[in-house]
């Protein structure tokens, strides 16, 4: 009886939830005392407050296709959805990748020619904008939420076109945030680089679900679905917050340049902090290599080698930094190319900080940070 009751009030928590955000009528539900029609009830609740999500975004979600060398037969097919009245959609990279011109078909059928106006393979983010004249669809772009607001299980809703099963729904929880992945491990976009703070869920994605929206329970854009991990189901979305940074560059420039360091580093373990005589939980990033006259080079930071114990950085502009996905993560949220960074390292047995300046990432360089 207690796991039951335990069970019951969970669901009420997670339907009220989607009940609040969704503006739906309490008085539309006959409620009962009894434990099974009250399971009932709630079922019920959380299958219209899902259904009004469905029917409030469907719409701003297309369905994106195009063929691969001139060849109908061998196409590829992917989702967007749209960014703003005036016709840009927001999809995958590895969507577009191949092509400047797609199609786009809407929930009522239509289709209509779109053009990749901007695209950045580092985080496999592309926007199209629709070439034909669309005034007769009633667009509605959906909100980007803010993505450093989502919690580890909250819920999560994808909608998209997976195996080409047009306006699918789907829904699972936040598995996991803050992931890094290596860039181009999906799109087959410049690789060398890491993609950061990748939102892992377990609703389900799978092919043709890429460039779709993950929603939250208000139906706000939390991420955008982008690859599963093989045979496992685990699926990936990039972070609203993301695409709130690089759309617009992509929209008036057609590209983005991502900040870079130009260095290597290893997140010291017991290993290598014994090997140099440190704390076994000494906490950092270990530099393996800093690129000949990149922004770490001219900055003054030192690389380790076989023999020397080079720079172990401790703090990126006073935050702490004890793995390099904490380097990777703070670059790409909170800097810009052009701007100084302070970067506090130990240096034989001594704390000092240093200033080097961010360039663009080149596209040659297989550097992490």
């Amino acid at each position: 009886m207690k796991i039951y009751v335990h069970s019951l009030i969970i669901s009420i928590v997670l339907v009220t939830t989607i009940f609040v955000a969704s503006d739906i009528s309490f008085h539309s539900i006959a409620w009962a005392s009894d434990n099974d029609t009250l399971s009932s009830n709630i079922l019920t609740l959380q299958s219209l407050a899902l259904n009004k999500i469905f029917n409030d975004t469907q719409g701003s979600v297309v369905q994106i296709s195009h063929s691969i060398g001139g060849n109908q037969s061998d196409g590829v097919l992917g989702s967007g959805f749209i960014y703003d009245q005036q016709g840009h959609i927001v999809t995958n990279y590895h969507v577009v990748n191949g092509t400047d011109r797609v199609n786009v078909t809407f929930t009522d059928g239509n289709v209509y020619t779109a053009n990749v106006i901007g695209t950045d393979p580092f985080n496999d983010i592309a926007v199209i904008k629709i070439a034909d004249d669309f005034s007769s669809e009633n667009i509605a772009p959906l909100v980007l939420g803010n993505s450093f607001n989502v919690k580890v299980g909250q819920l999560a809703i994808a909608i998209g076109n997976p195996l080409g099963f047009t306006n699918s729904m789907t829904l699972g929880i936040i598995s996991q945030i803050g992931r890094i992945f290596p860039t181009g491990y999906v799109s087959g976009g410049l690789r060398g680089f890491y993609e950061a703070d990748i939102i892992q869920t377990d609703a389900s994605i799978n092919p043709g679900n890429s460039g779709g929206p993950l929603l939250d329970t208000q139906g706000q854009v939390i991420g955008m679905n982008t690859f599963i991990y093989p045979t496992t189901g685990i699926g990936f979305a990039i972070p609203s917050n993301s695409m709130q940074r690089i759309v617009p560059a992509l929209i008036q420039n057609g590209s983005y340049s991502h900040p870079w360091l130009g260095l290597y580093g290893d997140t010291m373990n017991p290993s290598i902090s014994e090997s140099f005589g440190l704390s076994r939980n000494f906490k950092g990033v270990l530099i393996t290599y800093v690129d000949p006259g990149g922004p770490s080079s001219t900055g003054g930071l030192v690389a380790s080698n076989s023999s020397t114990l080079g720079d172990i950085i401790v703090g990126i502009d006073g935050h702490p930094v004890k793995r390099m996905d904490d380097i990777i993560a703070y670059l790409e949220e909170h800097k810009s190319v052009g701007e100084s960074t302070m970067m506090t390292i130990i240096r034989s047995g001594q704390e000092i900080n240093l200033f080097p300046v961010l360039e663009a990432r080149p596209q040659g360089f297989g550097g992490w940070g």
